[in-house]
């Protein structure tokens, strides 16, 4: 499978049930030491942030992230396609746009009754993003799912790990207000109240949703630095600690 890390598609099957899933293996080399630890607890803020995300596992060498394939369902495939289709660019576009023009999408196809839900959790999305600064929030790691015209969600949450634990100065793979830094509060509500249309109710329920989810993970990740005994963990745990 393309992108950075090394992956594998396995299917696997429940014995009890003779259910069968597909899942994604994602291994890290030598240039992103403990990458499938780091987006674990990446991957678990967002999912305390209640932000729809796939099943997701670690192995217990903790060498392995397994997502489960969010585009199946009951035995069957359904519609997915990343921002990078649905914005009529080619796969290696994929830094070239706006989190503006990832907005405007969603509510350009996006079925009116998931638009409002769909707009929450792109906020939320985008707000961790750049709390947990994930440099590779690139158009194809947003997208849709669809079940039929009448049924088009925002597709879960993946992909999302801190990047600046490897490169110190990287930066946002999109533009937001107009540039790639890592924006603070005040811009993102700003963004979150002009492009994703939250009332400030909202957005502040949103924001606590974060804050909380970031802060209970953090304290996992301190709690663990006190008794980790493997150095290279350590370091990226002493990281993420660092930035969150």
């Amino acid at each position: 499978m393309s992108g950075v890390q090394p992956k594998v598609l396995a299917t696997i099957e429940d014995k009890a049930t003779l259910r069968i899933d597909d899942y994604i293996v994602k291994s890290w080399g030598d240039e992103y030491p403990e990458l499938a630890l780091n987006e674990y607890y990446c991957m678990s803020i967002v999912q305390k942030a209640k932000v729809a995300v796939p099943e997701f596992f670690i192995s217990e060498d903790e060498k392995l992230f397994i997502m489960k394939r969010f585009d199946k369902v009951d035995d069957r495939y359904i519609g997915f396609e990343d921002m990078c289709v649905l914005m009529g660019k080619q796969r290696d576009d994929k830094y070239e746009g706006t989190c503006e023009q990832v907005a405007k999408t969603i509510q350009t196809f996006v079925t009116a009754k998931h638009k409002k839900d769909a707009m929450m959790q792109f906020f939320k999305m985008t707000y961790i993003n750049y709390r947990v600064q994930n440099g590779d929030a690139h158009l194809k790691n947003f997208g849709l799912i669809y079940d039929g015209i009448g049924d088009i969600r925002l597709a879960p949450s993946y992909d999302v790990v801190c990047t600046t634990a490897y490169i110190q100065n990287d930066i946002p793979a999109l533009l937001l207000l107009g540039s790639k830094k890592w924006w603070g509060r005040k811009y993102l509500e700003r963004f979150g109240i002009q492009t994703c249309g939250l009332t400030k109710k909202e957005l502040d329920s949103a924001i606590l949703q974060c804050e909380n989810a970031i802060q209970e993970v953090k304290k996992q990740i301190v709690q663990r630095l006190e008794i980790e005994q493997n150095s290279g963990k350590a370091t990226l745990l002493q990281k993420l600690n660092e930035v969150l």
